[in-house]
């Protein structure tokens, strides 16, 4: 079963600084771990992921043409001169302000490349890899406190493939792992409930810790246990951030090194996230950061950049026209990295932008739909959303409330697939019928009574 719940929000302004310069990594050290030299998989064994829907027809083929390879640039010219071609897209894309196609073919690039290194995509948790103890593995995770950061479309890859794919020798340093227990069986001995359907209630997997701060924000509880040594169930994404080798949203690659069960694991909090003490496990796994399969030349801001990102932080900036006009210098240097190829950095330059109109507009994360505010007709509140084609949506001009905002902000025609923004919503009472319409390739549906409804207007595009 895999339990995902996704987490949004907007960082606060404060932040942005870390966020320029990096944050400091802890590195698990690995002193109980054998000597490992790197190997490959065979490249089936990599399920490669699915490009987005809003990507141009022209990048979508050529990382369809890039997924059947199955040799790198360096022993295939047809390799070679497909790579070639995405990155004259990637760097056509970037100087004309396409950033979000121009990331994507980006990523497109580095998951090949990844694929051709035998890095694995995020398994979740390791408890399928449990009897291969004394093995190290590579994985692509992106940072997640709300636990894995594994796409719907990958699936755990067999006991079979799996034990065909190691790092090291095929050495035991420690005796053979138990057989494995259900997940609901697993999660049902810690004390987490379930539903008479057998399914984990929604949200079981995470908690706020109340009262535990740190650096000024909430602790994150969510279900890992122990501390340097994790049990096999604790899910991979959220312990690379208790770790301190990933960020929240961080994408990045992460030795794991497989262990026998313990008799005791300890828990701690790290990084803002909290981790379980836990009795006998039978599985255990180490996380260390491993180094990018490309070195990665990190976004370097002018210092014109700089002081007007640290202007913004101001409160005297909050409305106004200073405000404007900083937004609007910052806009033009974010222009100048476009035209200049530097994708990282006008990505950097948008961000800023974007969190400094984002707080200026007190707009909140994207809430999904808008049924939490039925019956306050009337009342007007701001979203920042990115636009989407993957939600159901009933009626037009006025919609249901149960309608999805980013794919209605796209019916719309306010924002483009995959494009973000700021949008303004008013709820509105519950109507007798919703027409439907076709608009900007997305059908919204007719519908009778409904009890809530809203409307939606734009107030910014970054």
């Amino acid at each position: 079963m895999n339990f995902r719940i996704v987490k949004s929000g907007i960082l606060a302004l404060a932040g942005l600084a870390a966020v320029i310069s990096g944050a400091v990594s802890r590195s698990q050290p690995a002193s109980e771990a054998p000597a490992q030299q790197a190997g490959g998989p065979p490249a089936q064994l990599i399920p490669y992921p699915a490009t987005p829907d809003y990507m141009p027809a022209e990048a979508k083929a050529l990382l369809h043409q890039l997924a059947a390879q199955t040799i790198d640039e360096g022993a295939s010219q047809q390799t070679k001169q497909i790579l070639n071609s995405l990155r004259a897209l990637q760097k056509r894309y970037t100087t004309s302000g396409k950033l979000d196609d121009a990331v994507a073919v980006r990523d497109g690039i580095r998951e090949f490349k990844q694929r051709m290194a035998g890095i694995l995509p995020d398994p979740g948790n390791l408890v399928s890899f449990r009897n291969n103890v004394g093995r190290s593995y590579l994985f692509a995770v992106v940072g997640s406190t709300a636990g894995s950061s594994r796409s719907d479309t990958i699936d755990l890859l067999s006991e079979s493939a799996i034990s065909n794919y190691n790092l090291g020798a095929d050495s035991t340093i420690r005796g053979a792992a138990a057989p494995v227990d259900s997940n609901i069986t697993r999660f049902a001995q810690r004390g987490v409930p379930q539903n008479n359907s057998g399914r984990l209630p929604r949200g079981s997997l995470r908690s706020i810790d109340e009262q535990s701060l740190e650096n000024g924000r909430q602790n994150v509880a969510v279900n890992i246990w122990g501390t340097d040594f994790y049990t096999d169930d604790s899910p991979l994404a959220a312990v690379a951030v208790h770790a301190g080798i990933l960020r929240e949203g961080q994408k990045g690659v992460v030795r794991v090194t497989i262990f026998a069960g313990r008799e005791q694991y300890e828990g701690s909090t790290h990084n803002g996230v909290v981790s379980s003490s836990y009795g006998a496990w039978d599985g255990s796994y180490m996380v260390e950061k491993a180094p990018p399969v490309e070195p990665e030349v990190p976004a370097k801001l002018s210092d014109e950049a700089r002081t007007l990102i640290a202007e913004l932080g101001r409160p005297a900036l909050a409305d106004g026209q200073l405000f404007d006009e900083t937004i609007g210098r910052l806009r033009l240097l974010k222009s100048g990295a476009e035209k200049a190829a530097k994708l990282d950095d006008a990505l950097m330059l948008r961000e800023a932008i974007t969190h400094a109109i984002a707080a200026r507009f007190e707009a909140l994360p994207d809430p999904g739909t808008l049924m939490a505010y039925r019956g306050q007709q009337g009342r007007v509140l701001t979203f920042q959303i990115t636009g989407r084609t993957t939600g159901n949506i009933w009626g037009s001009e006025i919609y249901t409330d149960d309608s999805d905002l980013g794919t209605v902000a796209v019916h719309a025609g306010l924002l483009k697939p995959g494009q973000s923004g700021i949008v303004k919503v008013s709820i509105q009472p519950g109507l007798a019928s919703y027409g439907g319409a076709n608009r900007n390739g997305i059908a919204s549906r007719p519908y009778g009574s409904w009890t809530g409804s809203y409307r939606i207007g734009l107030v910014s595009v970054y």
